[in-house]
């Protein structure tokens, strides 16, 4: 196999290899047969291209930073979702209380006996593993609940304002600054 057969399978480091080659041809013996500075040459840089393979420790060091960086961004985004979908069951318990207070007050024209256990209001549940009953309480139409740690710690308070014969709710709470629920 002749020496510009390798060179054409490898363009780029061909080029070079060309370069190199024709300076040294004009100089020495003259014409280089099979056993003179080519073939010489060729076997050298044939070695040195096979010699390279894997990666450096420098490159997998930089990839190790890298993942390292995604991994202290990713954790804290995931741990801040977990705790969101977790409180999800708080915002759906108080949605079924937000029912039965509005209810409620349909039927007594007012929210002073619309309390947990009475008329038509469901009782505080025991707690789950996202919902904390200590703290929580529906009193007058009232609504607050809170979520275990799990669920962020974190509180929803729902008031009925009633106007015309409609509920409307306003909310406020923890969960709100922690963007846990919507206004």
């Amino acid at each position: 196999m002749s020496v510009f057969v390798v060179l054409k399978q490898h363009s780029e480091r061909g080029r070079v290899f060309q370069q190199m080659l024709s300076r040294t041809v004009g100089h020495g013996t003259g014409c280089a047969n099979r056993y003179g500075s080519h073939h010489a040459f060729a076997h050298v840089w044939r070695r040195n291209m096979n010699a390279q393979k894997g990666f450096t420790l420098i490159e997998l060091m930089i990839v190790v930073a890298i993942i390292g960086i995604l991994a202290a961004i990713a954790l804290p985004a995931y741990n801040s979702y977990t705790q969101k979908a977790r409180f999800s069951e708080v915002n759906t318990l108080a949605d079924s209380y937000k029912t039965a207070v509005a209810i409620c007050i349909n039927d007594l024209a007012s929210t002073t006996n619309c309390t947990a256990g009475t008329n038509g209001v469901p009782s505080m549940p025991s707690g789950t593993a996202n919902f904390n009953p200590t703290g929580s309480s529906v009193s007058g139409g009232t609504i607050i609940l809170v979520g275990t740690t799990a669920a962020g710690g974190v509180n929803t308070n729902l008031v009925p304002i009633t106007s015309g014969g409609s509920v409307t709710w306003t909310q406020t709470g923890s969960c709100l600054t922690n963007g846990f629920c919507k206004p």
